[in-house]
Order: structure tokens, then C-alpha cells, then sequence
């Protein structure tokens, strides 16, 4: 039996549980902040409706919350870095913070990408797997 098996090696990693936290036989279920399903694993949509809300940061202590929130689905997010970097680049200590197109561009544009985020499905050893890498001056990602 499945449970058992975890039970013990929780157990064993000397872990416990709290039962009326538990869910067993479930289709899917909410897990720090994403929706895991039989399909596979996506974002929460009460976190992103916080996202889509968020004001703009008119600080750097502001600006790190957004990008603390935000940085939990960077994953869902294509070219992550890329978009990110003007916002990243605000946080430089040889920067002034000075809010500009540039990055009202970008925050925009990460709340969108946000919203249509994919379903990350389980891998499958089955199928074919191919991973893509990719670099530029400021970020790498595979």
C-alpha cells in the first residue's frame, strides 16, 4: 500500500504528520501556492489575482516583495530572466531607484505572462525528452 510506504519513510526521516492535514484519494489539491492536479501542476489563482493586483512598487523594499512573490512561479514564466531584468537591475546598489518606462514595461509584461501560464505536466520516462539550455550576459537557464 502506497500510504504505508510513505508513512514509514517519513517516519524514518523522523517526520510526522498532522492528520486533519492530510488528503488521501484526491484528483488534486493546493501546495504553497500552486494547484497540483492529475494533469499536472499550475498556479494558484488566488495568488495570481494578487499578482494582477499588485500596485507599483514605489521602493526597492516593495519592489523585492513583487519580485519575492512573483519569483515563486518563474517557472511558468517563459524568458523569465529576460523579462525580470529591469526590475532586477532597480535593486543594484549602484543604481539610484528611478521608476521608468522600462520597467513599468516589464512589470506589466510579467503580470500578463502570469496570467497565461501553462500547465507543467508530470514528466513521462516514456516519451522523448529533450532539454533546451540557453545563456546571455545576464542570466542562464535550462
Amino acid at each position: 500500500n502506497g500510504r504505508i510506504i510513505i508513512i514509514i519513510i517519513l517516519r524514518d526521516a523522523k517526520l510526522r504528520l498532522k492528520l486533519k492535514k492530510c488528503e488521501f484519494h484526491v484528483q488534486e489539491t493546493d501546495f504553497l501556492g500552486h494547484r497540483i492536479t492529475t494533469e499536472g501542476i499550475q498556479t494558484d489563482k488566488n495568488k495570481v489575482q494578487a499578482i494582477l493586483e499588485w500596485p507599483k512598487p514605489t521602493n526597492v523594499k516593495e519592489l523585492q516583495s513583487f519580485i519575492g512573490l512573483i519569483n515563486n512561479y518563474r517557472q511558468y514564466i517563459e524568458g523569465y530572466a529576460k523579462v525580470m531584468k529591469p526590475l532586477f537591475d532597480l535593486l543594484r546598489k549602484d543604481k539610484s531607484y528611478e521608476w521608468t518606462s522600462e520597467q513599468q514595461q516589464a512589470f506589466e509584461e510579467a503580470k500578463r505572462r502570469i496570467t497565461t501560464a501553462p500547465i507543467l505536466a508530470q514528466h513521462d520516462p516514456e516519451k522523448p525528452t529533450t532539454i533546451e539550455i540557453d545563456a546571455s550576459d545576464y542570466a542562464i537557464g535550462a
